[in-house]
């Protein structure tokens, strides 16, 4: 894939392409850089927002995530995969705010 952005640094297709590699390889700070890539080529496309939501996710940024999906299925509503991921954002986020109102307690009092 970078080496097709070499040719035409303007494809949003490689860009998201490339995001989902460097997804599935862990190198978040490319992949995030490349969905941004997408979203800056193509604000009205909403695979750019999925797939920066995506990575978000994938590094707990959970709360962070959900406006990625919220705009994805904005531009697609019928987009069933940013439905789920909105979803799985939301539950992610509840469990990581109670984790931090539980780590925030004094120690021997009941939670709130």
């Amino acid at each position: 894939y970078s080496l097709a952005l070499i040719g035409d640094g303007s494809d949003r297709d490689i860009y998201c392409k490339r995001s989902q590699v460097f997804l599935k390889m862990q190198k978040y700070t490319e992949a995030i850089a490349d969905a941004e890539a997408c979203i800056a080529l193509d604000k009205d496309w909403a695979k750019g927002y999925y797939r920066k939501g995506r990575v978000l996710l994938a590094q707990q940024k959970a709360a962070e995530a959900k406006p990625y999906f919220k705009k994805c299925i904005e531009l697609e509503p019928s987009n069933r995969d940013a439905k789920l991921a909105f979803s799985e954002a939301e539950k992610m986020a509840a469990m990581m705010d109670q984790f931090i109102s539980a780590a925030n307690q004094e120690p021997g009092r009941p939670p709130a």
